[in-house]
């Protein structure tokens, strides 16, 4: 591909069983897009229901598509073969059940164009439920540089578990060079949860790196169907999140003697034990009696790292309903928890 012809935006599109109509309403967002040129790397990743078959018929009648076939190996893994591929100055990243505004692109091409950040932060529109609610990444109503300080309540932020789009691989533009010059890449082995914040994790740490904010909203997150990763089972929910905090804490381990750090970590701790019961034990796909989820709570709350987590933290630090969650589990009122 000649300079010239090189696309502004690669947008990375992971796909494993996506249902055909979400595939249909996420590739038509993308491909009603104005403005900059762009390329889409959609990356099927050993889908078993067609939908690597619904990509290929749609990259045939679109030209901007291409699609890359693999065997199931991950999210991680799929969207590391979509940046190897892209050529495009920023790539963007697009759950294949999600999808975009319709003038994202435009909307980001001139302030990356005159800014030109390493990353670019955008707001999110989440539908949940019948509810729709924009999350504003951070503070104003102008593209800027973000600040030191902002940089790293980000970094602690991702640390504590704490929701704020921030940690999202979607929502964001990255500089290809960026990635290719620190090595960026999702971790494939091992981690199967938490991609994106680990991810972004790495990112927030390379020096001297310049992140912006556009005021801008370009994504619109799905979370209201069955498919989307929140609703899923997760049987083995409690050995993901041993692996990712093992990993989280190589990458945090010359911060930990910071008191903010250490209580970003037990905060997140915390709300993992949330996650667990929340993904593992109460979900209406476990088939478990009544008494051994009741048993396995009480396993949970007693093992390391939450034992402590539980000791440490503040309920200062938490919403009402979470001070709720661990009040019972201090009072050891495991069968009131599965009620909630």
């Amino acid at each position: 591909m000649s300079i010239a012809n090189t696309p502004f935006f690669s947008i990375v599109v992971p796909v494993f069983n996506t249902d055909q109509k979400y595939l249909k309403r996420c590739f038509e967002s993308i491909d009603s897009q104005a403005g900059p040129s762009f390329e889409v790397l959609v990356v099927d990743d050993g889908s078993t229901n067609g939908a690597g078959q619904y990509c290929d018929e749609w990259a045939a009648q679109h030209g901007k598509f291409q699609v890359f076939h693999q065997q199931n190996k991950g999210l991680s893994a799929a969207r590391n073969v979509g940046i190897n591929h892209a050529v495009g100055d920023y790539i963007l990243f697009v759950d294949s059940d999600d999808c975009l505004v319709s003038d994202a692109l435009t909307n980001m091409h001139a302030p990356l164009l005159a800014v030109q950040p390493d990353v670019c932060f955008c707001n999110t529109q989440i539908h949940d439920g019948g509810r729709v609610q924009t999350s504003n990444v951070f503070e104003g109503s102008h593209a800027r540089l973000i600040s030191d300080r902002e940089r790293e309540n980000a970094f602690l932020d991702i640390v504590a578990g704490v929701t704020t789009y921030r940690e999202t691989a979607w929502g964001k533009a990255y500089k290809r060079t960026f990635l290719d010059a620190n090595n960026l890449r999702f971790w494939e082995e091992i981690i199967t949860m938490g991609e994106d914040l680990l991810f972004n994790l790495e990112v927030l740490l390379v020096p001297a790196a310049r992140f912006m904010y556009s005021p801008r909203t370009i994504y619109i997150y799905a979370a209201d169907h069955d498919g989307s990763a929140i609703h899923q089972y997760r049987p083995y929910a409690e050995k993901q999140v041993m692996d990712f905090l093992a990993y989280m804490g190589k990458k945090i381990a010359p911060y930990q003697s910071n008191s903010r750090v250490q209580r970003a970590l037990i905060h997140h701790e915390v709300r993992f034990i949330f996650w667990i019961i929340y993904a593992g034990i109460k979900n209406e796909n476990n088939h478990s009696s009544r008494k051994a989820k009741v048993q396995r709570i009480k396993q949970l709350v007693h093992s390391h790292p939450y034992a402590e987590a539980l000791k440490h933290c503040k309920l200062s630090w938490f919403s009402g309903a979470d001070r709720v969650k661990i009040t019972l589990l201090r009072l050891k009122a495991y069968g009131l928890y599965l009620l909630l």
